[in-house]
């Protein structure tokens, strides 16, 4: 059985403490994270998501809340 589903958006930032900004592609390492972003590395959250269904209760852009993946609402 195949598993599909959906990204909102992708989001990395180079610094820690600064939103995230888009991008179309991101390179997952495994025990490592996303490349090139802050939380890469030997840390306690290497990849963050967002359930992308609380988008429509509160307005933001995604990477406000320093997700790296922003997932659409799941049911």
């Amino acid at each position: 059985m195949e598993n599909k589903g959906k990204v909102f958006s992708i989001n990395t930032s180079a610094k820690k403490g600064v939103s995230k900004t888009g991008v179309k592609t991101a390179n997952l390492i495994k025990d490592f994270g996303i490349e090139g972003d802050a939380h890469s590395g030997n840390t306690h959250r290497q990849i963050s998501c967002f359930h992308g269904g609380h988008i429509s209760r509160v307005k933001f852009q995604p990477g406000d809340f320093a997700e790296n993946i922003t997932l659409p609402d799941i049911t």
